[in-house]
């Protein structure tokens, strides 16, 4: 066994130090980059680290940002994940650090959370340093008057949907094209939408969901708010996409984060 963990007394639940989640990352990334386990298992843990450093540097900048933000995701090191992460815009701008660092490094987190390699404090942690930081960009955007003429949208994640950096990205480029947004944030429930869409001349409503709708489903969902914002063009987007089984008249499906990238760029 290449990594021998410790277990709980409570549970079944693997308890790493420090010096092994770093071991099991560089593990990690040279599997993925080619190495076979075999090779790897003969390596000392000096020889390990060796290989691993040489072979981040002759990779592309975004994927030695990636893998200092896991190091650092592990360890709970925040000046160090801050400090990469303003690398990475800094050097790269905010849309290429989005998509080739912070999206990329999502989906590794996602598969080492799957193969219960990391915990979801770790996860939360990072994505709070990460939404942080998409916040400074949007406030660093200049300011715009939005005209009684002009198309509002509103920007939502559905109520118990907390997954918000993806809507977060989505405000960003559309304040950075020009289109005027409305931001209510994370898990609004129908009643607040509902009163914002009262309230104000909103044309469209975008939601952007990740997770299974624990109460019932995601037709049920669309379906209802179809019914109450009948008046405005409802916009969908995220994984669950894919699990739409109806089509109301007054919504537009984005089926993939491109397509809502290419969509909320441009004038609506």
């Amino acid at each position: 066994q290449i990594v021998n963990p410790k277990r709980r007394n409570e549970g079944l639940h693997r308890e790493y130090t420090n010096d092994e989640l770093k071991h099991l990352l560089r593990i990690a990334f040279l599997y993925h980059n080619g190495f076979k386990i075999s090779s790897i298992a003969k390596l000392t843990p000096e020889a390990l680290k060796e290989l691993t450093f040489s072979h981040i540097m002759e990779r592309p900048v975004h994927d030695k940002y990636i893998q200092w933000l896991l190091e650092a995701m592990m360890l709970f090191n925040e000046s160090l994940f801050e400090s990469v992460l303003d690398q990475a815009f800094e050097n790269l701008g905010t849309v290429q650090a989005m998509d080739y660092v912070v999206y990329p490094y999502l989906q590794r987190v996602g598969m080492l959370w799957l193969t219960d390699n990391t915990m979801p404090a770790q996860e939360h942690f990072a994505s709070n340093l990460i939404r942080k930081k998409i916040i400074i960009c949007i406030n660093q955007l200049p300011k715009y008057t939005h005209q009684a003429t002009q198309s509002l949208t509103l920007l939502i994640t559905p109520e118990n949907e907390y997954h918000e950096i993806p809507l977060l990205y989505i405000h960003y480029l559309m304040k950075k094209a020009g289109n005027a947004c409305l931001y209510a944030g994370a898990s609004v429930p129908l009643s607040v939408v509902d009163s914002i869409c009262k309230s104000r001349h909103i044309s469209h409503v975008h939601f952007h969901v990740i997770t299974n709708f624990t109460d019932g489903t995601i037709d049920d969902y669309l379906h209802q708010l179809a019914r109450t914002c009948r008046k405005q063009k409802i916009v969908m987007s995220g994984p669950l996409t894919e699990r739409v089984t109806i089509q109301p008249s007054n919504v537009l499906m984005l089926n993939s984060f491109e397509q809502a990238v290419s969509y909320v760029t441009q004038q609506v």
